[in-house]
């Protein structure tokens, strides 16, 4: 059955990825249509030119005259353009360019609190108001960060705050006659907002993923709300579990009798796609069969694969399929579309970058990603060596070795800290740092300031527990001193006021593992020093009955079972080689005989982080200390 809704709304994001061309939102436009919603919502941010928001607005964002042409376009298809604009939340790029809205120099949201945030908040929805018609109005609302100055004021009310904003928004909307929507998770989060925010808000509800139902729509109903139901499509693919979800929030809509369905969108959203979602959507809220399976098997593998960073064989083998799957005549719809899955395919980063800016603006987040070629570096970029270097904030550069099914990652902001080490799907050094990140960066250089990164790092000891200087609290400089299909070599140099710091990481071609050799030169007149190591494992508790330490000894293979040492902290006495075993994997550390003198092992949550203690010896000014150690690991065979 179609379903039975004068608001069945399309939305796209075309301000965090794609700056679309005039020409190619005209057509997104009519694939709307053509399918069958009744309304088109495009995600703006800073990509409309309101006078009270031009110095935050690219150079490409759409004038007021380049949307009322849209407007026309739309009224002849006979379908509505909505207006949107974010009264609060997402607001990053606004507050950089006029800082006096986020109340402190470094918050990256709107204190809505202050006068100069409501005064420009009435400006620029009344601005948009004056050359917009819709009905309807999305102002967003959505995962607001509350300024860090108002949260640490203990009496500030996060809810009564954003209520407040979402209220003088409403009032203003309404006397231009419009129905604001704003998105639900706020009130959620926050349930004494559901008392105080206007119902002359209509709320759309969004869930982006399967569930048995959506109840909240009856919750937010039972508060005096008009509700829309919104489905997503992760990345923009139209995969088995996307179309699934899109089918459930339909039938939501009926079931609760709500006020409206939107299929939305969100970053890196390509004119490329654009007609696959729309008729894929379309069909489902016009009762229709789905899309033929091959076009969901294509988008559900190509999605399978955007979740991993490094290539698994079980997925690898699958791709010569997905060539195959192109080729079948249902692809035939979507030329465009199945011309960027093949560009991804064969690496062709050439044809995809001309492609994008066919349609596209050379301008902004999504078209450097695809002019670097990024889009085409997929996961599965080949089963030989190789290196890739990306930089983002606040993670800073990134150094990405590849070595077949192995990985790992080096981040020099952070000293020389190797993390999210793996084989194929098994874990071997967690990556930490993103979630570490989210909390908050602390100053570099503070005390312990990034002990909680975790990952593979040396220490410069001297002597003492604490290690008065632990190297990965600086950001360290760093170089590539060979890149070759047969080996690879990466130094990160540091200069402290009591050592020059030199550490060098080897991968080579074929062969499992990584050699580090470190060079110290002691700077202080009297100074006892050996070089330490701290590894935090992947190592939950279900593993602790399979844990065990082995080494030679004597002649005699040693073992020590993680089990019978849960008392907290413990040495193994291991002079040289140490194997750590679980059922996932097997790690063998190799260290110069002389650099050794036992493992301390230390317990976290979830995590076992032996530091590899070395011996403490007299180094003379000038002196250059040197070390060299494999770290290796094995995994189960491959099935």
């Amino acid at each position: 059955m179609p379903l039975n809704s004068s608001f069945i709304a399309y939305h796209t994001d075309i301000a965090r990825g794609a700056y679309m061309r005039p020409d190619a939102f005209k057509q997104v436009l009519a694939h709307a249509a053509d399918s069958g919603f009744t309304h088109v919502v495009p995600y703006l941010e800073n990509m409309i030119k309101l006078p009270a928001m031009a110095k935050a607005c690219p150079s490409c964002a759409y004038t007021p005259e380049v949307w009322q042409d849209f407007q026309q376009t739309a009224i002849n298809l006979g379908i509505e353009l909505v207006p949107h604009f974010n009264v609060i939340g997402h607001s990053q790029q606004i507050c950089q360019a006029y800082p006096e809205l986020a109340g402190e120099l470094d918050s990256v949201e709107m204190d809505v609190t202050t006068e100069v945030a409501q005064t420009w908040t009435r400006q620029a929805l009344s601005e948009y108001c004056e050359f917009s018609r819709s009905e309807w109005f999305l102002i967003g609302g959505d995962e607001w960060l509350a300024p860090r100055h108002l949260l640490q004021n203990p009496l500030f009310n996060v809810a009564r705050a954003w209520a407040d904003q979402i209220n003088l928004a409403v009032e203003v909307l309404k006397q231009y006659n419009r129905t604001p929507i704003v998105w639900h998770d706020m009130l959620m989060h926050y349930p004494e907002a559901l008392e105080l925010v206007s119902k002359d808000a209509v709320i759309a509800f969004w869930f982006y993923d399967v569930d048995s139902d959506y109840a909240a729509i009856r919750l937010l109903q039972d508060h005096g709300f008009r509700v829309i139901m919104a489905s997503g499509l992760s990345g923009g693919y139209v995969s088995e579990r996307r179309i699934l979800a899109a089918q459930q929030g339909v039938a939501a809509v009926e079931k609760y009798d709500a006020d409206g369905y939107m299929i939305t969108s969100w970053e890196k959203q390509r004119f490329e796609s654009q007609k696959l979602i729309t008729q894929a959507i379309g069909r489902i809220v016009r009762g229709e069969e789905p899309l033929p399976e091959v076009i969901v098997q294509t988008e559900s593998l190509r999605e399978t694969y955007r979740g991993f960073e490094t290539p698994l064989p079980a997925l690898n083998d699958r791709l010569e399929e997905m060539k195959q799957w192109l080729k079948d005549p249902a692809w035939d719809s979507f030329p465009k579309h199945r011309a960027c899955q093949l560009a991804w395919l064969e690496q062709d980063a050439e044809a995809d970058l001309a492609s994008y800016v066919k349609y596209h603006y050379p301008e902004g987040p999504f078209y450097d990603y695809i002019r670097q070629g990024k889009n085409i570096a997929p996961l599965y970029r080949g089963n030989g060596l190789h290196l890739e270097v990306d930089e983002a904030e606040p993670e800073g550069v990134m150094l990405l070795l590849c070595n077949g099914r192995e990985r790992l990652r080096l981040y020099p902001r952070f000293g020389p800290t190797l993390q999210d080490w793996a084989i194929g799907e098994y874990q071997i050094i967690p990556h930490t740092l993103p979630a570490f990140l989210k909390r908050g960066r602390p100053q570099g250089g503070g005390y312990r300031s990034y002990s909680a990164v975790g990952g593979l790092r040396p220490i410069w000891a001297l002597g003492t527990h604490h290690n008065p200087c632990i190297l990965w609290q600086y950001k360290w400089d760093w170089n590539v001193l060979e890149e070759t299909a047969e080996r690879i070599v990466v130094e990160l140099t540091q200069s402290f006021h009591h050592v020059d710091m030199r550490y060098r990481l080897t991968m080579v071609a074929g062969q499992p593992g990584f050699l580090i050799e470190l060079d110290g030169v002691n700077k202080l007149p009297h100074a006892r020093v050996g070089y330490n190591w701290n590894i935090v494992l992947d190592f939950n508790a279900g593993e602790i009955p399979h844990a065990i330490f082995k080494w030679d000894a004597e002649g005699d293979t040693r073992t020590l079972r993680v089990a019978e040492q849960l008392d907290g902290a413990f040495m193994v006495p291991a002079a040289g080689d140490l194997t750590f075993a679980t059922s996932k994997y097997e790690l063998l550390i190799q260290p110069e005989t002389a650099s050794t003198h036992g493992y301390f092992v230390d317990w976290g949550l979830t995590c076992i982080t032996p530091d590899l203690r070395s011996n403490y010896r007299p180094v003379a000014e000038g002196e250059t200390l040197s070390t060299r150690w494999r770290f290796t690991a094995k995994t189960p065979p491959q099935h």
